[in-house]
């Protein structure tokens, strides 16, 4: 069994979600559902000479960005160099108690 058939996108409600993407959180969307929460932002990270639009994980509120979702599908990652930045200020630390 593929683990995406028992997901289901908390946005849209399919299981499983199509193109899905996972956030820096560990939450499954779909890829649509994730870009719509970004477009819907009116939150923007300026840094360098980028700019991201941000939104929020509808299961935690934890913050992401485009170039952070993790596609599924085998589709490449989108790069920026200021990646490893974000998630250095806005990834959660995990509790491990």
């Amino acid at each position: 069994m593929n683990f995406t058939s028992v997901m289901k996108c908390p946005v849209c409600k399919k299981t499983p979600p199509n193109s899905p993407v996972i956030l820096d959180c560990t939450h499954v969307l779909c890829e649509s559902c994730a870009l719509q929460i970004l477009a819907n932002s009116s939150a923007v990270w300026r840094v360098s000479k980028d700019s991201f639009k941000i939104g929020e994980c509808p299961q935690c509120k934890t913050l992401f960005i485009e170039p952070a979702m993790l596609h599924m599908s085998g589709r490449k990652q989108l790069r920026s160099p200021d990646l490893d930045l974000w998630r250095e200020l806005f990834t959660p630390i995990k509790n491990n108690h």
